[in-house]
């Protein structure tokens, strides 16, 4: 009755449509910041909201799996998820956006984690590392056409903000029902805080802030680098924004595919110097306003961050391989990670209270370019 194949691919494609549904939004900070339903400011804040619900669930997340099982889990999951789009879409307003985003982060924090594990567990040959790319891929590939997919369905129906989280919404229940025949999963995990053994720490460390600092990159194209060009809505070129906030998550997750066979060294230092170039860029396409400068650094930036996130993770992963904290290790850098998608946005949000967007982003980029070097400095001695 419950088959490997249908689970790995149900588990595959929730956990790509809630990455989807994530980013839907991504595509439309510009309007609501053109119809004054949202500022600058807010914008970042409703951003980081997705943080403020995630992190906490994500700490309970293996606990919630060991209670009620893996079905009723993403059951939930999918409810809080669709309470949050139709929240978002109905609203049309700060704080209903804000409750919406907060929502969709306490789904992605009890299910992400749990949805990989379950990939590895029903992987029909327990080839993990097929699993572990299935993973990656749906969250990238997944997340990054969430921009796109608004942009396309808010287009075909009279530029409604609306219509977009309707029918993502429709999706995510669609599927709902085809979770009664995968497995219910479930684990013996007791709730504890994460535990950095003191031999782990400066390899956990230096991994975690480089991942940081990719996420960080990541975050600002989904959230204000597409406002910065706002002006291209009385263009009606409101797909050309879209793909801004798109196209580095769907370079990333086909990056990933494809550099999956170079070495960890490969991997981390061409990735780095490839988001150096691109945070160089990124100040260049403020100043002087060019859209399709911006386009490249998004790309530029996809690149470079699939391939260091990979060989950043498989750096880490190679180092705890037979720690008995590697559970709790890979908690914490995810927790890491997430802190990159939102308190980078949250302080650069602070800088457009007192600057013209244009000039913050400049000022992160020329942030993230000294953070790149730093970094890779720190790095080389850790990648053979």
């Amino acid at each position: 009755m419950f088959s490997e194949k249908f689970s790995f691919l149900t588990c595959f494609l929730l956990l790509s449509f809630l990455m989807l549904a994530t980013n839907l939004a991504s595509s439309l900070y510009p309007i609501y910041k053109n119809l004054n339903i949202l500022t600058s400011f807010q914008i970042t804040i409703v951003f980081s909201a997705y943080i403020a619900g995630l992190v906490p669930s994500l700490f309970v997340s293996q606990w919630v799996l060991n209670k009620i099982g893996l079905r009723n889990l993403l059951f939930t999951s999918i409810v809080i998820n669709v309470l949050g789009l139709l929240l978002m879409g109905c609203g049309e307003s700060f704080i209903s956006i804000f409750i919406g985003r907060v929502l969709q982060g306490v789904s992605i924090g009890i299910s992400a984690s749990n949805l990989a594990f379950s990939l590895i567990a029903f992987e029909p040959n327990k080839n993990y590392h097929r699993a572990s790319l299935a993973t990656g891929f749906a969250m990238t590939i997944g997340g990054g056409c969430g921009p796109i997919s608004s942009a396309f369905i808010s287009i075909n129906y009279n530029s409604s903000l609306l219509a977009p989280y309707v029918i993502i919404s429709i999706f995510l229940l669609l599927l709902s029902p085809f979770l009664y025949f995968i497995k219910n999963l479930k684990n013996n995990t007791k709730f504890s805080l994460p535990k950095i053994p003191s031999e782990y720490k400066h390899v956990f460390y230096i991994c975690s802030f480089a991942a940081f600092l990719c996420w960080s990159v990541t975050a600002m194209f989904l959230s204000l680098i597409p406002v910065s060009f706002s002006f291209l809505l009385e263009q009606n070129k409101f797909l050309s924004l879209a793909l801004t906030a798109s196209l580095i998550l769907l370079f990333s997750g086909v990056t990933q595919v494809f550099s999956v066979r170079f070495s960890i060294k490969l991997n981390i230092i061409l990735g780095m110097l490839i988001m150096l170039v691109s945070s160089i860029l990124l100040c260049f396409s403020q100043l002087l306003g060019l859209y399709y400068l911006l386009l490249l650094c998004s790309i530029l930036a996809g690149v470079g961050h699939g391939l260091s996130f990979l060989g950043i993770t498989r750096l880490l992963n190679g180092c705890i391989n037979n720690s008995l904290y590697k559970g709790q290790i890979i908690t914490a850098y995810n927790i890491a990670i997430y802190l990159g998608v939102g308190v980078p946005a949250l302080l650069m949000g602070v800088l457009t209270k007192f600057y013209e967007i244009n000039i913050a982003i400049i000022f992160f980029s020329f942030y993230m370019s000294i953070s790149f070097l730093f970094c890779l400095i720190k790095i080389r001695k850790h990648i053979s």
